[in-house]
């Protein structure tokens, strides 16, 4: 008896039901019955969309099919499997190399033999059928949304704390829920507070507030509803800009712009600097091509090696530049604490009080003390913008904040002691950082050019006289 194999699967399910895969299982066993197959399994994937990088019902089938688990798979439709060409790739490949011969039946378009070209023909122009299909409606969706957004009317899905209602007009509009919309603004105000995300859906929860198609709330969610301007009675397009909407909001502006420093004060720096596998790749320069050297692994261990020549060969080992740039480490260690020492002010006065950074920061921090304060009702409107315009006023008066240093150069300060030491102990990253302080990069010669196989180039800063190019005149013949 053949092991038979039925995928049914429907995009949008909001009632979650499950019926209209329902319907697709029961043709499908129908169409398998009328062959005399009844021995079936079923893979269902309800509410998931085909353009979903990741399904898991469709792993499962390219498994079961590349596991020899199957000999006939069958679906209402082709489109209900897959709707993009790599997709369509995958399952072309899975049932190629499946160990048993697997027929593909499907209810809505006959039988499709992928064993031969004419098959496989048809296979790629119903999914481009169905691909065109899935553009063409986001096409739609998306002048439908703009159109809305321009007459002022709300999304088509009211965001928590909203339900839908119509205008005297008969236009589409949204008002508050009398049970969403309280907790929303106590959600806003918790966390301009310094409320986690757990302890705002946690909130959420507590009032009877639950997510539409998760059991719980996902951080994503909460981001997406602190930063949505729905709430403060907008439509926002990237091609319209900000729309003022024909509904009533149910956050103030002056909170909603709280929420949003606060999200910016919580969001990491991403783009601090890992350790890299190849920390000197791209920074040596062929002095035959003018190309970069980029790291290779060799049966020699680790080198940078110019990709651009053909039979020049222009290379050296990571070690080999290492050594060659380590005198070079003292000399930037000076650099750099001259960089984090900053000009002497000889005028100073010990004895003035509090720098105007330390009053900075203490004015700093009363702002955001009255941003909580007004966030938990206990500053009104009013008293609220008279403290901060009297904190931006002192704010002023202290003139330009110093600009703060470099982290990349703060970070090099651990070399300021002993930097030949500190050049022993630290990673190829590190070391690379600390030179590329003084050193443009350094030039690599082929041994048989007979110019010095490693030249150092210093940053071009004319009145600089740390990047005198002479400070560099050192015995380079290496």
């Amino acid at each position: 008896m053949p092991r038979a194999l039925i995928y049914t699967r429907i995009s949008s399910d909001e009632e979650g039901r499950g019926l209209g895969v329902e319907r697709q299982e029961q043709l499908t066993r129908e169409a398998l019955a009328r062959q005399g197959i009844t021995d079936v399994s079923v893979i269902v994937e309800n509410d998931v969309s085909a353009m979903t990088r990741r399904r898991p019902g469709f792993e499962e089938v390219i498994r079961r099919v590349e596991a020899g688990e199957v000999d006939v798979l069958a679906a209402y439709h082709l489109d209900r499997l897959v709707r993009r060409p790599l997709d369509l790739g995958r399952l072309t490949e899975a049932l190629t190399v499946s160990p048993t011969p697997v027929r593909f039946i499907t209810v809505a378009s006959a039988e499709i033999d992928f064993d031969t070209a004419s098959g496989r023909l048809v296979a790629n122009l119903l999914t481009s059928v169905a691909l065109n299909e899935v553009e063409r409606a986001a096409e739609r969706q998306k002048e439908r949304h703009r159109q809305r957004a321009a007459k002022g009317w709300p999304p088509a899905t009211p965001p928590v704390g909203y339900m839908k209602a119509t205008t005297p007009d008969g236009e589409p509009t949204l008002e508050p829920d009398p049970q969403a919309a309280p907790a929303v603004v106590e959600m806003f105000k918790a966390f301009v507070a310094g409320a986690t995300y757990q302890e705002l859906g946690g909130l959420l929860t507590d009032r009877g507030v639950r997510p539409a198609r998760a059991e719980r709330w996902h951080i994503n969610t909460l981001r997406n509803m602190l930063t949505s301007p729905t709430y403060i009675g907008y439509n926002e397009r990237e091609d319209l800009g900000r729309i003022r909407g024909n509904w009533q909001p149910i956050i103030d502006e002056t909170l909603f712009a709280q929420a949003a420093v606060e999200m910016a004060r919580r969001t990491p720096d991403r783009r601090q600097p890992g350790t890299l596998k190849w920390p000197w790749s791209g920074w040596p320069t062929c002095g035959e091509c003018g190309g970069r050297l980029y790291g290779t692994q060799g049966g020699g261990g680790r080198h940078l090696k110019c990709v651009e020549l053909g039979g020049v060969q222009v290379s050296i080992s990571e070690r080999k530049l290492e050594r060659f740039l380590e005198p070079f480490a003292p000399l930037a260690a000076d650099v750099v604490r001259s960089l984090l020492e900053g000009p002497l002010d000889d005028d100073a006065d010990d004895d003035a009080g509090d720098s105007p950074e330390e009053q900075r920061e203490l004015l700093e921090r009363r702002r955001s003390e009255a941003a909580r304060m007004f966030a938990r009702g206990e500053l009104s409107v009013e008293t609220f913008g008279e403290v901060v315009d009297e904190i931006e006023r002192q704010l002023a008066a202290l003139g330009a904040p110093t600009p703060p240093v470099d982290p990349k150069i703060e970070a090099l300060s651990d070399a300021l002691g002993d930097p030949g030491g500190w050049w022993r102990g630290a990673t190829a990253e590190q070391r690379r950082a600390l030179v590329s302080v003084v050193l443009k990069t350094v030039v690599v010669n082929s041994s048989r050019s007979g110019k010095p196989r490693l030249v150092p180039v210093p940053w071009d800063q004319p009145g600089d006289e740390m990047f005198r190019p002479e400070v560099f005149m050192l015995e380079t013949g290496r």
